[in-house]
């Protein structure tokens, strides 16, 4: 299995914690250049990987609203400051 199929498998959760993991160990600054070469190559990728699945998701939205227009969510959410409640 090559290493872009293995990513198109994996979750979006999957993929943002495999990019947390990559920036850890960069911001550690502990590793030899070649090996932060590749860790920033992996984390380029991964972060494609991302936006791939991002939009694929934004079409998937578009699909489900019939005309193409992403409408705002109404939530009925009573937001009251305890302290003028009194």
């Amino acid at each position: 299995m090559t290493i872009d199929l293995k990513l198109k498998e994996m979750s979006f959760e999957s993929l943002m914690a495999e990019l947390q993991k990559t920036l850890d160990s960069l911001e550690k600054g502990d590793q030899s250049l070649e090996v932060s070469m590749k860790s920033y190559e992996t984390g380029v990728m991964l972060v494609r990987f991302l936006e791939e699945k991002l939009k694929s998701m934004e079409g998937r939205m578009e699909e489900i609203l019939a005309d193409g227009t992403i409408k705002d969510l109404k939530v009925d959410v009573d937001v009251r400051d305890e302290h003028s409640a009194s």
